[in-house]
């Protein structure tokens, strides 16, 4: 008589860890700020490598087949993030759908995000945030249908996810021709993890861009920061003191762009008389900048819209996900 195979419960991953049962139960809410970092790294590959179902969780997704709920996991809410945000309300509201917003910022990690929304019922996520790498198992174990927003995500074998993106590699590839046909040779770039998309897609394009213009790029002239233009700023002021020649700043997005411009004002730096600077995005401010913001505009609020009804059409009639490239357009303004 063959017996169905035993039921994963807490008791396992906590002996498999080499740790406490209260520990798992902390690190799987959430609550880590007493948790070494290596125990709940320990913890979570156990629970993915078991694949390990809370008790809670697994109720949960039994109540009812479904619960008409949407999942959006973003770093931040800024201006490009809120839009997007708006696009996905807007297309699930219109769906009958309701939306649950988590927050990847300091000890919120993607993962606890992810199960966070999946304890809470999401049937679907849209990942606007870097990072999925680390969520593709959970994931899967969960059978949770989820969409990359702002890059295309290489799943493992046997993965499936859609994405939502404009092609990052030839915006960035524009800007830099942008750059180089303005007369500009010594270019700093900012921007955010290039370890992460869509910001490596951008920088590869960058480089590519430069490369075709015959524009050799010094690797001292990027400097990574957040998307804040706090952080932008320091960045912009680490670049001048070691680069005096700098005459075109490209910035991963536009809150970047807003710091260096920022900084360029302060110091006595003229825009674009001096420096160009050229940003990624299309914010609200970036008309309302003196000068006005050169950026990369797309359809934030669209791309929004195009991953939740990717996602309700996969749940309401099984299509498949794909793989949506929005346009993107080069607004060539004042700064350079």
């Amino acid at each position: 008589m063959n017996r169905s195979p035993k039921r994963v419960n807490i008791k396992d991953v906590a002996a498999a860890a080499e740790v406490s049962i209260a520990t798992v139960s902390r690190v799987l809410n959430g609550k880590t700020e007493h948790i070494k970092p290596d125990t709940e790294k320990r913890v979570l590959k156990v629970v993915d490598e078991l694949g390990y179902v809370p008790n809670e969780i697994a109720r949960s997704l039994k109540i009812s087949q479904s619960s008409r709920t949407i999942g959006l996991i973003v770093p931040c809410l800024d201006d490009i993030l809120s839009r997007v945000a708006e696009g996905v309300f807007a297309e699930a509201a219109e769906r009958g759908y309701g939306v649950y917003v988590a927050m990847v910022k300091g000890e919120q990690t993607a993962e606890s995000c992810v199960r966070s929304l999946i304890s809470r019922r999401a049937e679907s996520i849209v990942f606007a945030a870097p990072g999925f790498a680390g969520v593709e198992r959970i994931l899967s174990n969960f059978s949770v249908p989820a969409v990359t927003l702002g890059y295309k995500y290489a799943a493992s074998e046997g993965s499936s996810f859609g994405s939502v993106t404009i092609d990052n590699a030839a915006a960035a590839a524009e800007v830099a021709r942008l750059a180089a046909a303005r007369g500009r040779k010594s270019i700093a770039y900012i921007t955010g993890n290039i370890e992460d998309s869509p910001a490596r897609e951008r920088y590869e394009g960058l480089m590519a861009g430069l490369a075709g213009s015959g524009i050799e790029f010094d690797e001292k002239m990027l400097v990574l920061c957040d998307y804040s233009p706090e952080s932008a700023f320091e960045a912009a002021r680490q670049l001048f003191e070691g680069n005096k020649d700098i005459d075109c700043i490209i910035c991963g997005d536009d809150a970047i762009a807003v710091g260096a411009m920022k900084y360029c004002a302060k110091n006595g730096i003229s825009v674009p008389q001096k420096v160009g600077v050229i940003g990624f995005g299309d914010c609200s401010a970036a008309k309302y900048l003196s000068p006005r913001l050169t950026t990369v505009r797309f359809d934030a609020e669209g791309t929004g819209r195009a991953a939740a009804k990717m996602l309700i059409d996969n749940r309401e009639s099984e299509k498949p996900l794909g793989d949506v490239v929005f346009e993107h357009q080069l607004i060539s303004r004042k700064s350079i």
